[in-house]
């Protein structure tokens, strides 16, 4: 490990899906209020997805807010085997796994479904796949080691993601230790990518995170244009809802919270955590320092240092966070 090995980004990735369709609709390909039967009715899959699963009437802002009402994927117990075993693999294949109907928008619910329809969309409406428009608007131009999974190679050197093989049926061995080595899969890495893509596909580096995020939030940032960093502001919801376990404002596939400095006081930050089987990360920008923090670690974060997953409200990545903030600010 070192500090240019890549890492599983996880559901960081998020915010480089909703720059994206920001973009687009910067760009003038469709709006925010499109529905998906709109942008989404062109698209070869488009007549196979199950009407009682995906509302076609839901919005783009919608499934940007994650307030589609559709259900989770992962709520399918045989989902990760169901993608897996296909001979082929493509973004339907992923929706194809909802087993429960659609409720009424409004409410955000933080899931899986709505990034894959929005990847979708960015496909269809884009012209191009996701990796490759990723790759031209944002790694390519940002100078960002980056790539999508599973659309693109897997980056030499990448972390094997660690963790207690012990809370899984699937590991063939016992103890905390190399996910990959221990599962009955014989190509982790490339499931891996079919289950994530659009959601939590990016692998990365934590420069490359930490420079994202300076890049997408920061005035000074080159990722989006300075209405698109408004309009993306501005979109904050004024409802706090769970986001990894703590309660933060939810916008276009992003988050904003603040967090409890020592002396007392907080501090205003826009990002993202993630996490998945046996890998962690976490993005923040801090308006006040206009300053970028990553963290990306290939196994779960608990109890590190005097960060006490028990004890410390905020949750263990965003203490780690504050730790680093505190040390910036002297």
């Amino acid at each position: 490990m070192t500090a240019a090995t890549p890492l599983a980004m996880e559901s960081t990735s998020k915010t480089v899906l909703g720059a994206l369709i920001l973009r687009q609709i910067d760009d003038g390909l469709y709006s925010l209020d499109d529905p998906i039967s709109a942008v989404l009715g062109n698209h070869p899959d488009y007549p196979g997805l199950d009407k009682q699963m995906i509302n076609v009437d839901v919005t783009v802002e919608q499934l940007l807010r994650m307030a589609s009402g559709h259900g989770h994927i992962s709520r399918n117990f045989n989902w990760t085997l169901n993608v897996s075993d296909r001979p082929t693999w493509k973004p339907a294949y992923l929706l194809a796994e909802l087993i429960f109907p659609f409720g009424t928008p409004g409410t955000i619910d933080y899931k899986d479904t709505d990034p894959h329809l929005l990847g979708m969309i960015a496909e269809q409406q884009g012209g191009d796949t996701l990796n490759n428009l990723y790759r031209q608007r944002f790694f390519g131009p940002l100078n960002l080691s980056a790539v999508l999974r599973p659309q693109d190679a897997l980056p030499a050197g990448i972390a094997n993601p660690h963790g207690d093989r012990s809370e899984e049926p699937m590991y063939m061995q016992q103890g905390f230790g190399d996910l990959v080595e221990a599962t009955w899969w014989s190509d982790f890495w490339p499931q891996n990518g079919r289950l994530g893509w659009a959601n939590s596909g990016i692998k990365t580096t934590a420069e490359s995170s930490a420079r994202w995020a300076y890049e997408l939030f920061s005035s000074s940032g080159r990722a989006v244009s300075t209405s698109v960093r408004s309009q993306m502001f501005a979109a904050v919801s004024e409802e706090s809802v769970p986001l990894d376990g703590v309660l933060q404002q939810y916008g276009y596939h992003f988050a904003q919270r603040n967090l409890p400095l020592a002396d007392g006081s907080s501090v205003t930050v826009f990002g993202a955590p993630g996490g998945g089987e046996g890998n962690s990360s976490n993005m923040r920008y801090s308006t006040a320092d206009d300053l970028s923090f990553a963290i990306l670690a290939n196994a779960p974060l608990r109890w590190q240092g005097t960060c006490n997953a028990v004890d410390f409200a905020p949750g263990i990545r965003d203490c780690m966070m504050i730790r680093l903030l505190e040390a910036f600010r002297g």
